[in-house]
Formats: structure tokens, C-alpha cells, sequence
């Protein structure tokens, strides 16, 4: 029973992502990714006992890296899709949303090789940071100050990423 839990959550996580990119507005879609699939389901928070004991304090580098990269792969399917119907939110924006996706991989990728969560220090998330940010003022119709805002999320992203690094020590 609890191999099924695990499996379903992690099925859950893969499944959802390009429905909710697909439908609702990117800033929507990108907090119930980051929050509910990433923050909720993911086994590592609230489902510690579910998860298999040969994976278990290796979360990062067994599922967690792979899981997140694929949320934020299709976080850019209303950033790339021209059909999408939230493909105006990143009008200006597209370019620099797909070089900081790239920039974050790289260092998923040098994570996940050399088994240091410390590479995401050098690797921000500011693919997030922008990303919200810019889909924050499209969500609230904030025409004006979107570089301020997108400091605001930048710098919370950042002091979120230091947390993150101090729990992630071993991988």
C-alpha cells in the first residue's frame, strides 16, 4: 500500500503540470505547481513514510530534481506555445524566460552530477523569480513597475534558495 501511495504521488506530479500550464494563467499555474505539487504532494514534506527506505534522504537526486525541471519545462508551454491562450503574458519577456529556464537546468544538471546542492547557489532559481514576477503583474494588471516587482520575487526566491541549501546539505 504505501509503494502505491508513493507512486500515485509521484504520478500525480508528472500528470498535472501540463494541465494546469495549459489552462489556467501562468501566475496561477506556477503556485499550484511550486506550492501544492512541489510544496504538498511531493512525498519528501508530508509523506516521509510513503517513501521507499532505499530512496529515503535521497529524494533530491532519485525524483525531486527530475519532478521539478519537468514542472518547469512545461511552465513554458504558455511561454513558447503560440496557441496558448496566456502566450501574450511573456510578450516581451520570452527570451529571457527561456535563458533563465536553461540557466537552471544547468545547474539541476551539475546538482544531480556532482550530488552538491550547493551548485543551486551559483544557479538561481530566477527562472521562478521572473517568471511569477512577470505573470504577477499580467495576473493584477500592473502595467508599470514590473522590474520592481520582479526585485521583489527575485529576492525572495534567493533567501528561499539559502533556506533550501541549508536543509539540502547531503545528497
Amino acid at each position: 500500500m504505501k509503494d502505491l501511495v508513493f507512486k500515485v504521488l509521484l504520478l500525480t506530479r508528472v500528470v498535472f503540470p501540463p494541465i494546469i500550464f495549459s489552462v489556467f494563467h501562468p501566475f496561477i499555474a506556477m503556485l499550484f505547481n511550486e506550492c501544492v505539487l512541489d510544496g504538498i504532494v511531493s512525498p519528501h514534506h508530508f509523506f516521509i513514510d510513503y517513501i521507499p527506505k532505499d530512496i529515503r534522504g535521497q529524494h533530491k537526486v532519485k525524483y525531486d530534481i527530475f519532478l521539478d525541471a519537468w514542472g518547469f519545462l512545461n511552465g513554458l508551454i504558455p511561454v513558447l506555445y503560440s496557441e496558448n491562450k496566456f502566450y501574450h503574458v511573456f510578450e516581451k519577456t520570452r527570451l529571457l524566460i527561456l535563458t533563465l529556464f536553461l540557466w537552471k537546468i544547468i545547474g539541476y544538471i551539475l546538482v544531480y552530477k556532482f550530488k552538491n546542492y550547493k551548485y543551486s547557489l551559483i544557479f538561481q532559481n530566477f527562472y521562478l523569480a521572473v517568471y511569477l514576477a512577470v505573470s504577477f503583474c499580467d495576473f493584477f494588471k500592473i502595467r508599470k513597475n514590473v522590474g520592481k516587482v520582479a526585485a521583489v520575487f527575485i529576492l525572495i526566491i534567493v533567501l528561499r534558495e539559502f533556506y533550501l541549501v541549508s536543509l539540502n546539505k547531503k545528497l
